[in-house]
């Protein structure tokens, strides 16, 4: 009887272990019980974030943060910046005279150096497999007390308009350098597939030389005229995808210097459109968003710095 009774209790025991195992391997392999364990539940949490990232009603909520992002680089410029600047090559200006095939078109007078008064003939080549032999290209020269120098890229068909100065194709500046001994005399439009494209010439008054570079743009010099480092701005006026921008050109240490553009040095990010403009003393700059708001901002140029404006 003892015997039958210690069995019993063997039996039930083993009867009870099995059981309790079974509910475990139950509770672990079957897919319809939720899972509450911590890692599961952060895996649930970022499939949620997957989904209302790509989820194409979080789009307006996706350009506004990259809007806001684009304003607050706008309004983090800095409140005053120095202008920094890189030197610029000059060319020389040869003398050399129009060839037989070179047609003269016009004449214009442009104004005098040393006392001594400048011409600027312009030509057409009339045989097409020469140089500057296309209809939309001309050919210029610089006559100067007799002595002819020839203008080392072909120039724009503007200078065949009867007032080529009112089509903004020639500028003169007859502005000296804070070093006095050059003098930035004239801009010529030179051929491009856009009007703009611009050659300026300087004359050396030590040397008795005409030099040259090329800029895309057109001078500004009033409002700046009172400064002692900067001679003149060009304001380029834009074209294709990039908008209106400016920098500013000076004599320093005997080299011609160009400033970083102005959309560069203010830190306007470069995915965005932007127009800088120069208005008497006066740098505006309007950034226009993805989302089509706009953003402006102005600066004063003092003494080779940008101020910001407080508006």
């Amino acid at each position: 009887m003892q015997r039958l009774f210690l069995l019993i209790i063997f039996l039930a025991v083993l009867l009870s272990s099995c059981g309790s195992q079974t509910d475990s391997d139950l509770s672990q392999s079957d897919p319809s019980q939720p899972d509450n364990s911590e890692e599961a539940l952060d895996e649930e949490d970022n499939d949620h974030e997957d989904d209302h990232a790509n989820d194409p009603l979080n789009e307006d909520s996706n350009n506004h943060s990259n809007d806001q992002t684009n304003k607050d680089s706008i309004q983090e410029l800095p409140n005053q910046v120095e202008l920094s600047y890189e030197s610029v090559e000059l060319t020389h200006l040869d003398q050399n005279e129009p060839t037989n095939s070179m047609e003269l078109i016009d004449s214009l007078p442009l104004g005098d150096i040393e006392d001594e008064q400048v011409t600027l003939n312009v030509y057409q080549e009339t045989n097409e497999s020469h140089a500057c032999g296309n209809a939309h290209e001309t050919l210029s020269f610089l006559e100067v007390n007799g002595d002819v120098f020839q203008i080392n890229e072909c120039t724009s068909d503007r200078m065949l308009e009867d007032q080529p100065e009112e089509e903004q194709a020639v500028y003169l500046l007859d502005h000296r350098f804070n070093s006095e001994q050059h003098i930035l005399h004239s801009a010529i439009e030179l051929s491009a597939n856009s009007p703009g494209r611009m050659l300026y010439l300087i004359y050396d008054t030590n040397d008795d030389k005409w030099l040259a570079f090329e800029d895309w743009g057109s001078p500004m010099i009033e409002g700046l005229a009172e400064s002692n480092d900067i001679l003149f701005a060009n304001q380029f006026q834009g074209a294709h995808l990039e908008g209106p921008d400016l920098n500013f050109y000076r004599w320093n240490h005997g080299n011609l210097e160009r400033s970083i553009n102005i959309s560069e040095t203010l830190g306007i990010p470069s995915n965005l459109f932007s127009e800088i403009k120069l208005e008497g003393n006066a740098i505006n700059a309007l950034v226009h968003l993805e989302s089509e708001e706009q953003l402006s901002a102005e600066y004063n140029y003092k003494q080779g710095e940008l101020v910001k404006v407080n508006n």
